[in-house]
C-alpha cells in the first residue's frame, strides 16, 4: 500500500500548489508540458445476479484507483497510467496476486506527423476501441478495463481516415494467450453531413493452437434531424484450430428517434444476430465470436451474455431490444432497457427463449469532475439453462449499485 500512498500523495501537493481541481494539473518546462490527473471510482453492488435455486446475494465494494502523467512536447507527446484495483477490505489487489498490485494500464508514445508524413504513431500499452466497441472495446465498466500491447498508425485524408493496428491483448497471469497476435485495418469515411461509413478487418492468430481467423465487416450511420440510424454486418473465416474452420456471421440494426422537449425523451430499437452452431460436433464453427467488444455496451448491464459464444453455448444470440432515456433535470439523466433474449439455434429442449431483462439507471452529474450513477437490473422469466452452460439455471434474477466516478 506504500506505493498508493506515496502516489496519491504526490498528486494531491501538486494540486494543492496550483488551482485545486480546476481540471488536470499542468506544469510547464520549456517547451514540455507536463499533466497530472487521476481517477478514483467506488462502486456498492448487491449482486445476486445467480439464477441458480437457493443462492444467497453478494454484498460488496470494489475501487478503482488511476494516476496520470502526461507529458506533451509538441509532436511528440507520452502518456503514463497507473490503476489499481482493488475490493473494500481486501489487501490484494485484483489485477495480481500482491498486495501492491499496482498497474501499468497505459503507457505510450505518441508521434504526430511521423517522418513528415500525414502520419501518427502511437506505441506502447493503450486502450483501442473501434466503431462503437463492436469488435474491439475497452470495457470501461469493469473497473480494471481492457488494455492492449499495440503499434498502431493513423493517417486522415479529409473527411477520411485509416488505423493499421498489430496488438496483444494484456491478461493477468491466469490467461494463456501469450501467443495470440490480433492484426487490424480499419477505415472510417463521412459520406455527407447524414451518413458516415466504416469497415474493418481483424485477423488473430495464435501459432500454439493453430488459429488463423479473420473477422471482416461494414457499418452505416445516419443521423437527419432527430433520427439517427445505424446497420452493420460481420463475417468470419479461416482456422480456429488445425481441424475446425469459422464460417460464422452477426447482424445488427439500431433505429432511435430524440423528441424536441425539455426533457429531452429518446427512444432506441435495435436488433442483433450472432450465428450459432446447430451441430457443435462437427468440424465448421458456425458461432460468432465477439472477440474484444465491449459486450456489457450491448447485450443488458448484467453481464449474462458478456463473452459470445461461450456464455450462449456456441448457440448463437438474438436480442430484441427497447431503449429509452430522458434528462428531468439538467444534470440529471435516467433511462430504460428492455431486452428479450433469445438463441440463434435451438436449445436443448428444442425452444430458443432465454428471458427478458430490464435495466434502470440513473446518472446525476454533480460537478464537471464528479458523476454519481445508480442502477437496478432485473433478469426474468429466465431459461438460461438453455445454453448449457453448467453455471445457468432458471431462476430471477437482481442487481443494484451506486457508483461514485471522481476524476481530478
Amino acid at each position: 500500500m506504500k506505493k498508493i500512498f506515496v502516489l496519491f500523495a504526490i498528486a494531491i501537493m501538486s494540486m494543492l500548489s496550483t488551482d485545486a481541481f480546476s481540471g488536470e494539473v499542468r506544469t510547464n518546462f520549456g517547451d514540455v508540458n507536463i499533466n497530472l490527473g487521476g481517477q478514483l471510482r467506488p462502486r456498492f453492488e448487491v449482486n445476486d445476479k445467480s439464477t441458480v435455486a437457493d443462492s444467497d446475494a453478494d454484498f460488496f465494494t470494489s475501487q478503482r484507483s488511476r494516476l496520470n502523467v502526461g507529458v506533451d512536447a509538441g509532436a511528440i507527446s507520452g502518456f503514463l497510467q497507473l490503476q489499481d484495483v482493488r475490493n473494500w477490505g481486501e489487501e490484494t489487489s485484483t489485477l495480481e496476486d500482491s498486495a501492491d498490485g499496482f498497474d501499468v494500464h497505459q503507457a505510450y508514445v505518441n508521434v504526430q506527423d511521423f517522418a513528415n508524413l500525414p502520419l501518427s504513431l502511437k506505441v506502447g500499452r493503450q486502450e483501442l476501441a473501434f466503431d462503437g466497441q463492436r469488435l474491439i472495446g475497452s470495457v470501461n465498466w469493469a473497473q480494471q478495463a481492457r488494455t492492449f500491447d499495440a503499434l498502431r498508425i493513423n493517417t486522415n485524408l479529409g473527411p477520411a481516415g485509416v488505423s493499421l493496428v498489430a496488438a496483444t491483448e494484456v491478461e493477468d497471469d491466469t490467461a494463456d494467450k501469450d501467443d495470440e497476435y490480433i492484426f487490424m485495418a480499419h477505415a472510417k469515411a463521412k459520406v455527407n453531413e447524414m451518413m458516415g461509413v466504416s469497415g474493418i478487418l481483424v485477423w488473430n492468430n495464435d501459432d500454439e493452437v493453430e488459429m488463423d481467423r479473420v473477422t471482416l465487416g461494414a457499418r452505416g450511420t445516419l443521423k437527419s434531424g432527430p433520427i439517427k440510424g445505424r446497420v452493420e454486418g460481420y463475417y468470419q473465416t479461416g482456422d480456429t484450430s488445425a481441424t475446425t474452420k469459422a464460417k460464422a456471421f452477426m447482424v445488427a440494426a439500431r433505429l432511435g428517434y430524440a423528441f424536441d422537449t425539455p426533457i429531452k425523451p429518446n427512444i432506441t430499437l435495435w436488433y442483433d444476430y450472432l450465428s450459432g452452431d446447430e451441430d457443435t460436433a462437427d468440424t465448421d464453427i458456425k458461432s460468432f465470436d465477439t472477440l474484444y467488444a465491449t459486450n456489457h455496451k450491448f447485450y443488458g448491464f448484467m453481464d449474462y451474455f458478456i463473452a459470445v459464444p461461450g456464455n450462449t453455448g456456441n448457440k448463437g444470440l438474438q436480442d430484441i431490444a427497447v431503449k429509452g432515456s430522458i434528462k428531468p433535470l439538467s444534470n440529471v439523466t435516467t433511462a430504460a432497457h428492455f431486452h428479450y433474449f433469445l438463441l440463434a439455434e435451438d436449445g436443448a429442449d428444442g425452444s430458443k427463449a432465454l428471458g427478458q431483462e430490464l435495466d434502470l439507471t440513473a446518472k446525476w452529474k454533480y460537478d464537471k469532475h464528479l458523476n454519481i450513477v445508480a442502477g437496478y437490473s432485473h433478469f426474468f422469466n429466465t431459461e438460461l439453462s438453455r445454453t448449457g452452460v453448467a453455471t445457468h439455471g432458471d431462476e430471477d434474477a437482481d442487481w443494484a449499485y451506486v457508483m461514485m466516478d471522481f476524476k481530478f
